[in-house]
């Protein structure tokens, strides 16, 4: 028998299937996307200049994307966090 563990994207809800397959729905948000992940677009930016990223649904995801973004590319932001998202201003 296979046991699997799983977590929803959206609120991070974990629970145990006893299925081979994964489930359909998250049991508690109810969404049938609880195994994709929300496509966060940061445009290249020069250096100096700034943008503002509005808010996902999950702002940790915003943050973690941003920083994964960064570190790819070898490149560092100031981040400053405001009512509307988060203001970047590309330093190097």
């Amino acid at each position: 028998m296979n046991i699997l563990i799983c977590r929803c994207a959206r609120c991070k809800h974990e629970w145990i299937t006893k299925r081979s397959y994964n489930s359909k729905i998250c049991p508690n948000c109810l969404t049938k996307f609880w195994n994709r992940y929300t496509s966060i677009y940061i445009p290249d930016l020069e250096i100096g200049s700034k943008t503002v990223i509005g808010w996902p649904r999950n702002e940790y995801l915003l943050i973690d994307a941003i920083n994964i973004y960064a570190k790819r590319k070898g490149i560092k932001f100031i981040k400053a966090v405001k009512k509307e998202g988060v203001e970047i201003e590309r330093i190097s």
